[in-house]
């Protein structure tokens, strides 16, 4: 197996420590996030999360022990975001199988027939929400006659413009159904079937639905352009 970058953070900063007997075992250790992988020929096995990506473990982005193709469940290679994406079974059913582990321990209720596909630890939840800018500036003089003057006092302009702005922090959960957020103070349950577009970033995701005139926003450090292709996929299916 060979890996020309880190599978959790991308970089490509790391180094092959040769390990056991005879050197038949190759440890990949990321120099950028932390990550360790023990290699057995075309075997891998997550050692450790890099600094940061401990979520992975949660949200079952290659999940801890033994996996034939770490590249497919690692979320690198463009195959398997396309196999995802175009709603290929044998790829939604890794995250199943899964989600079928943690099922029983979670602040959410599936329904019947329902999968859990993914958990997404520690994310912020926004909407761009149109916000008052006050921009002051000096009074001005006026001069009536000659010697009589009068100082008009500071004026304030106001300006609105859109911002992102982040109104809770929680987790975010993928079913096979819905996506469901679980915060502090606010939730969200929505069925896949009412999403109208989805748009990724490095850092975030955006979803449009049905119904609602702001966009629902995910940021954090986790891997959007896989959840993007997850939750295109699961449309798919229903």
């Amino acid at each position: 197996m060979e890996i020309d970058k880190c599978p959790i953070c991308q970089e490509k900063n790391f180094k092959i420590v040769k390990e056991g007997k005879l050197f038949k075992t190759d440890k990949f250790v990321c120099n950028v996030c932390g990550a360790e992988i023990e290699i057995k020929g075309e075997k891998g096995k997550i050692i450790k999360f890099g600094k940061g990506y401990e979520i992975a473990s949660s949200i079952h982005l290659g999940s801890e022990g033994e996996i034939d193709d770490l590249y497919s469940l690692t979320f690198v290679e463009d195959q398997w975001l396309d196999k995802l994406e175009s709603g290929n079974k044998a790829a939604l059913n890794k995250y199943f199988k899964a989600g079928e582990k943690v099922k029983d321990n979670l602040p959410v209720i599936l329904k019947a027939g329902e999968k859990l596909a993914l958990i997404i630890k520690a994310t912020s939840y926004a909407e761009m929400r149109r916000k008052r800018i006050d921009t002051p500036y000096s009074g001005i003089t006026l001069r009536v006659a000659k010697g009589v003057s009068y100082r008009l006092g500071s004026v304030h302009e106001s300006e609105y413009s859109d911002a992102l702005t982040v109104l809770d922090k929680g987790d975010l959960y993928i079913t096979s159904k819905r996506y469901l957020f679980i915060g502090k103070g606010k939730n969200i349950d929505q069925n896949l079937s009412k999403i109208t577009s989805i748009e990724y970033f490095n850092d975030g995701l955006s979803i449009s639905r049905t119904e609602k005139q702001r966009n629902d926003m995910f940021l954090g450090g986790s891997h959007w352009y896989l959840v993007n292709s997850l939750l295109k996929g699961l449309i798919k299916l229903e």
